[in-house]
């Protein structure tokens, strides 16, 4: 009798160790997630870097008088082991003053939900301007045309379409 007793008390004991290291845990796990997404800034070496690229970037896109919307990719993470080069795409697109705006998807906060960005150029390059690996793609005029009705209707229409389940590599030829 007493060994059941005893039994009882292990396992009744060893619940409560765990239901208290669970609770104890929970306010790190938080902080853990706070920390994630603290604002990071840019050295001022990457900085400038970020501004140089942005400005040849919109003088080269400047050079393309048709063009009113391109694809721009650029690295933020190395996916070598994938065989890949870059980790971001995006679309520029030429506003009526001359001026290019990115929109991007982008998972500012390493979670598992993104979020769609209009932003300048040098935001869009980010520290990836230290390597200067910037791709632009040039669509046909057709192609332009539509995205550029899609692209710049304030965002609505993209809002609609947009999934905001992230995955931190989403490996392009992945069956899953």
């Amino acid at each position: 009798m007493t060994g059941t007793i005893n039994a009882r008390w292990t396992r009744h004991t060893r619940r409560r160790a765990i239901a208290l290291l669970v609770l104890a845990a929970l306010p790190l796990a938080a902080t853990a997630a706070a920390l994630r997404c603290l604002p990071r800034y840019p050295s001022p070496h990457a900085t400038a870097a970020m501004f140089d690229m942005a400005t040849s970037t919109a003088q080269a896109l400047d050079t393309l008088p048709d063009a009113k919307v391109v694809l721009l990719a650029r690295g933020g993470q190395d996916l070598s082991r994938y065989g890949l080069k870059h980790s971001h795409l995006a679309f520029a697109v030429r506003d009526d003053d001359g001026s290019w705006r990115v929109r991007h998807l982008l998972n500012r906060c390493k979670s598992d939900a993104s979020q769609l960005y209009v932003e300048g150029l040098s935001n869009f390059v980010g520290e990836s301007a230290v390597s200067n690996d910037l791709r632009v793609g040039v669509l046909t005029p057709a192609v332009q045309q539509r995205l550029q009705a899609v692209l710049s209707d304030s965002g609505e229409f993209a809002h609609r379409l947009h999934e905001t389940r992230y995955s931190m590599v989403a490996y392009p030829l992945s069956t899953d």
